[in-house]
């Protein structure tokens, strides 16, 4: 018998119905199996959308310069969300702000947190809130209308507050068109905080030590109500004054800030770390109140952070030793901006709130920084011993905006582009573009504060 190659003869082969021809037929079809097989058990193309719903805001919700924007609803995909962003487009879905980032962390992912608009240059008018997804290969955005309104108020007055003699202050308009300057009220006080809320159309004064919180009406600077001193009796026990949306708090000496609605209703109580008294403070997200703290006896200082639903303590972090902040600035749903002075020298320390950690974002070669003010867009203005500073935060740089030797106080109308300085016992107002100066005036007593108040 002739034996094929591998030691099988053909008759054998036949026998078993395996003849080459057969066999490669059969290795044919089991390979074509094999192949289709693969292709339907691989993924197919992934052309679906993810999913977004948006629960707030409500639509055409109207929101004013400063308001944050509670950004709450969710997003999905078939597969898994790669991200999830939020920001502002005009109606012509152009982007007009910053684009936030949402963790993902699950799917569907749940969000709930406030978007913090940055331009101040917006004309009033309608946008979108644009919430999308993506998966990596697809997008969905999702928009909600809403309103924002302010920019067309018309500025009314400077409200000024000078220091009229060692315990008493005084409170006084300067009409920007006329310059004119008048007295509106004397207190008998030694000055400790004032703030004005568009929101609330009220003006709030605070006196130190045995002082009183008085309310007004900015239409007329009539006194609305005022608060006694509430607490043990101190020379230093109202620290400071912080004027909110629907809220403004009072930080107190012995270690808490309380906060009160535009009735003069207590509505929120923080208590601070036994040995600490509360200095500069901020709203953050509109969930949160910003606190710097101060050991009452040593240098320590610390940035803290309270629910503002609870008043409890979220988080707390300690500053290099003597740090002294004068100003706080929200830049993100996670950070803020911290404006200080460390041994007589200016400083910006970025706080990440979640991760526990500061960076130094900025030290001045000399001098201190007296006041940061948010410009917009990422940029903040630096009043300094011996001029004006922009500080960029994307790109982390600093420039000259205007030599300004002792400017203490900043303060910006967007309707019409004017920075307003004030120093020791003047206001100049200059226009932001130019940098040139529109008008100075100079007035009696020692400048405590100054607010832009609109109509």
């Amino acid at each position: 018998m002739k034996l094929k190659p591998g030691g099988y003869s053909e008759s054998i082969l036949l026998r078993q119905g395996r003849v080459p021809g057969i066999m490669n037929i059969m290795i044919c079809a089991v390979m074509l199996a094999l192949l289709l097989g693969g292709i339907s058990c691989s993924k197919e193309k992934d052309d679906k959308n993810p999913v977004v719903e948006i629960e707030l805001p409500s639509e055409n919700q109207t929101f004013m310069i400063g308001d944050s924007i509670r950004v709450k609803g969710w997003a999905s995909d078939e597969t898994a969300l790669k991200s999830v962003q939020v920001t502002i487009t005009d109606m012509n879905f152009i982007v007009r702000d910053y684009m936030a980032n949402i963790t993902v962390s699950g799917n569907p992912q749940y969000f709930d947190f406030w978007y913090m608009p940055t331009s101040l240059k917006l004309p009033d008018g309608d946008y979108f809130l644009q919430v999308r997804a993506s998966d990596g290969v697809n997008t969905k955005y999702k928009y909600r209308q809403i309103r924002l309104s302010g920019n067309s108020q018309v500025l009314k007055s400077l409200v000024v507050i000078t220091r009229t003699g060692t315990v008493s202050f005084s409170l006084n308009t300067l009409d920007p068109a006329t310059l004119g300057f008048k007295q509106q009220a004397d207190y008998q006080h030694t000055y400790s905080g004032s703030g004005i809320s568009w929101y609330a159309e009220q003006l709030c004064l605070l006196g130190k030590g045995f002082g009183e919180c008085y309310v007004l009406d900015p239409e007329d600077y009539t006194l609305k109500f005022k608060l006694q001193q509430d607490g043990t009796p101190s020379l230093d026990y109202h620290e400071k004054l912080l004027a909110g949306t629907d809220r403004f708090y009072l930080g107190l000496t012995d270690g808490y800030v309380k906060g009160y609605n535009k009735l003069g209703v207590q509505q929120f109580i923080a208590e601070i770390t036994p040995g600490r008294r509360p200095r500069e403070m901020a709203l953050h997200r509109q969930l949160f109140l910003v606190v710097a703290e101060e050991h009452r006896s040593d240098p320590g200082s610390w940035i803290g952070t309270y629910f503002l639903s609870s008043g409890n303590k979220w988080t707390e972090y300690r500053l290099p030793e003597g740090f002294e902040v004068v100003s706080i600035a929200s830049v993100s749903n996670d950070e803020v901006l911290l404006a200080g002075n460390l041994n007589g020298i200016g400083r910006l320390i970025q706080w990440n709130i979640s991760a526990s950690a500061i960076t130094t974002a900025w030290e001045a070669p000399s001098g201190k920084i007296n006041d940061m003010l948010s410009a917009g867009g990422g940029a903040f203005l630096l009043a300094c011993d011996a001029d004006i500073k922009v500080f960029q935060l994307p790109q982390q740089s600093v420039a000259t905006l205007l030599s300004h030797p002792g400017a203490m106080r900043l303060r910006i109308d967007p309707g019409t582009g004017t920075l307003f300085t004030g120093n020791t016992n003047a206001i100049t107002a200059y226009h932001l573009g130019s940098g040139a100066t529109l008008w100075h005036k100079t007035f009696t007593g020692a400048l405590a504060d100054f607010h832009l108040n609109y109509e």
